[in-house]
């Protein structure tokens, strides 16, 4: 991606949407196939002869100071010759020369190194919220914990355009629609509620986050949007798409997965208003994001990736009609 000077933002800016911001941390979570003669230590130890410290440890949910590479025994291998269960995990990143070059130089170690992906396989990406979650006053957790549920809730058939239609078949990465509960309903059956259906979220979230038990609204860890460990972990994870080892694929949905965060914050309110399916919902979701007019760099290169990816996905409709979830998200709200 271009490093640019609009990339170098005032603390002002970074919090503009269609900004990406330099300074707010993310993460990755690559899932992946590995060739039987290549063995995770082999991985680890090129990572770290690039500068970049990589280590093998034992299944867990810890955030390190190191990449780290743990089992996944939701991961199959690619081709007999090959070995599944495998996950490498970043630390906290940011920015250009502590996020992206980074990141890129992973990525070719796994590529160098014959690793590849299947259908098994996602790409998680997690987000520092802290600053509004752990240091905003109650009322503004919940009203950003209510407007980002909404934001995605609204545009989620956008969202699944720019994903391989095999996610929406998974078990690991099912729709906010689908997921979330208001009244112990799926959200979905809200979606065409009338207008007191944004009150209703509103009033299922306050009971939520003013416990800190968002358990009560999101029912599973594998939501596309996961915030069932906001308050302890302080982070957003959107797990939305396939497997990848393409840094231009990685490097953009971590763009446009801030780039909503950022947007959402940008905002006093958000409705759950009708947004349409096709390439008109998907002008109106770039515009939302503060995409069709950004100077920023990283924004512009986003905004192409997402025309280009949903002009190829958008031709797969009838591969989207034969996932098992699609009907959560195959029109406007």
């Amino acid at each position: 991606m271009t490093n640019d000077t609009n990339n170098q933002n005032t603390n002002e800016e970074s919090n503009m949407k269609g900004v990406f911001n330099q300074t707010r941390g993310f993460g990755v979570e690559i899932e992946y196939s590995r060739p039987a003669v290549v063995t995770n230590q082999d991985i680890a130890s090129r990572i770290s002869a690039r500068g970049i410290d990589c280590r093998v440890e034992g299944y867990n949910h810890e955030t390190r100071r190191w990449w780290k590479i743990v089992s996944d025994s939701s991961v199959r291998a690619t081709t007999p010759d090959q070995i599944g269960r495998n996950e490498i995990v970043s630390p906290i990143l940011s920015g250009e020369n502590n996020g992206f070059i980074i990141l890129n130089t992973v990525l070719e170690v796994l590529n160098d190194l014959g690793c590849t992906v299947n259908a098994s396989c996602g790409l998680h990406v997690h987000h520092d919220v802290r600053p509004t979650i752990r240091e905003a006053q109650k009322k503004d957790a919940q009203a950003f914990i209510e407007k980002t549920i909404k934001f995605v809730a609204k545009f989620e058939h956008c969202i699944y355009k720019l994903i391989a239609p095999s996610r929406l078949s998974r078990q690991f990465s099912t729709p906010v629609r689908k997921t979330y509960y208001v009244d112990g309903a799926p959200m979905y059956s809200l979606m065409n509620g009338g207008t007191e259906k944004n009150e209703k979220v509103k009033k299922q979230v306050k009971a939520c986050v003013g416990g800190e038990r968002m358990s009560r609204t999101q029912y599973s860890r594998t939501c596309g949007l996961n915030m069932y460990h906001v308050f302890t972990r302080g982070s957003i994870e959107f797990r939305y798409h396939q497997g990848s080892l393409n840094y231009e694929k990685i490097s953009n949905w971590i763009v446009v997965t801030q780039m909503m965060l950022n947007a959402v914050e940008s905002k006093r309110t958000v409705h759950l208003s009708y947004v349409d399916g096709g390439r008109k919902g998907m002008g109106k979701f770039r515009k939302a994001l503060g995409l069709d007019k950004t100077s920023c760099g990283h924004g512009q290169e986003a905004n192409e990736w997402m025309k280009k990816t949903f002009t190829k996905f958008n031709r797969r409709e009838a591969d989207y009609t034969r996932a098992r979830d699609y009907e959560y998200v195959m029109g406007g709200v």
